[in-house]
């Protein structure tokens, strides 16, 4: 009878855990106000290079980034930010391969630090609903610095000296230039 029961038991965190994880509901839509709009709208513009920034700083909150990305529907359907000391997490949701009405969570978080002469980003967690994914698994994805990764020679020493610093903190991802 104790048998049954903790099978019971198990069963049930089971099928609660899928449930939550395997049917992952809608991205919140995001809501600014006109004002916060317009700011958004200006750093826009200054990544696009519509627009020059009058100082060498430019920082984007959350809520900025998470709206910036709703400008695109279908993106907006997929992907939403979050945002913590020293991480940036990117949570993807798609389709199950399983049940084409269902949807699986997937996250990562990356690790941004940037000290006086370095800038680091390492994959730090990657999860698929609420497993998290063994570092072994991930390989050299899980140790290697993505920047000296994926930028390579003379063009990352220019890109990595225009940059004075990269924050990340609870609520923003701060970018200053270098003079």
């Amino acid at each position: 009878m104790g048998a049954l029961f903790v099978i019971c038991v198990i069963g049930l965190v089971l099928w609660f855990s899928l449930k939550r994880n395997l049917d992952a509901p809608a991205h919140a839509p995001i809501e600014l106000s006109a004002e916060e709009a317009q700011v958004l709208e200006g750093k826009v513009a200054v990544i696009e290079g519509e627009e020059s920034l009058d100082e060498s700083t430019l920082s984007f909150t959350e809520k900025e980034l998470n709206a910036w990305i709703a400008q695109d529907e279908e993106l907006a359907e997929m992907l939403r930010v979050e945002l913590d000391t020293d991480h940036i997490t990117a949570i993807f949701r798609f389709p199950s391969p399983f049940d084409e009405k269902k949807n699986v969570k997937v996250s990562a978080a990356l690790r941004v630090v940037h000290s006086e002469e370095q800038l680091e980003i390492r994959l730090s967690k990657v999860k698929c609903g609420a497993f998290r994914i063994p570092n072994a698994w991930l390989g050299e994805l899980a140790t290697e610095n993505l920047v000296e990764t994926f930028l390579e020679g003379q063009s990352s020493e220019a890109f990595l000296r225009g940059i004075k610093s990269i924050r990340v903190t609870d609520d923003a991802f701060i970018f200053e230039a270098a003079e």
